[in-house]
């Protein structure tokens, strides 16, 4: 399963996220890649770099959590 989220053009971080869902060799991965627009200092590459990946990340243990709880395969 692959999901494609394009921020609005307001948003402190513009550009797109494709989140990817898919078992591997018995797990289940869980793949995030993001694309944007740069401000020309650079500080929301700078903040994005700094706080993307633990929210992101957070959100995967959330999911992970869920469903270990719903798919017995998951477990």
């Amino acid at each position: 399963l692959t999901v494609t989220n394009s921020t609005m053009n307001w948003h402190l971080f513009e550009g797109t996220i494709t989140r990817s869902i898919y078992t591997f060799m018995g797990g289940t991965i869980i793949s995030t890649h993001g694309e944007g627009d740069a401000s020309p200092q650079g500080w929301r590459d700078r903040l994005n770099d700094m706080t993307g990946p633990s929210i992101f990340n957070a959100v995967d243990e959330k999911a992970a959590v869920y469903a270990s709880r719903v798919y017995r395969q998951c477990r």
